[in-house]
């Protein structure tokens, strides 16, 4: 698993990651699971929280046809939460 966490980031940043290394290289046909989570402060009317949102997605990788493809057993799922202080 592999996390960062950044200040400020400011509107428009694309998430990005790295999958697979030659250490640890991608298991042939092996389904994975990539994800991401975003929390941060609003206000709704005047009142301070956090919100957080996220996403996950599976894929797997068939190194004999060297492409990457999305995996057939799920698609996309995103999730979003707003929580407001007192």
């Amino acid at each position: 698993m592999w996390h960062d966490n950044h200040p400020a980031i400011p509107v428009g940043y694309e998430w990005h990651s790295k999958v697979g290394s030659k250490k640890r290289p991608h298991k042939k046909k092996k389904v994975y699971t990539l994800s991401g989570t975003c929390v941060f402060k609003v206000e709704v009317a005047g009142k301070p929280g956090k919100a957080t949102v996220g996403f996950s997605f599976k894929y797997a990788i068939d190194p004999s046809k060297g492409k990457k493809t999305a995996s057939r057993s799920a698609a996309p799922a995103v999730t979003t939460k707003v929580v407001l202080d007192g």
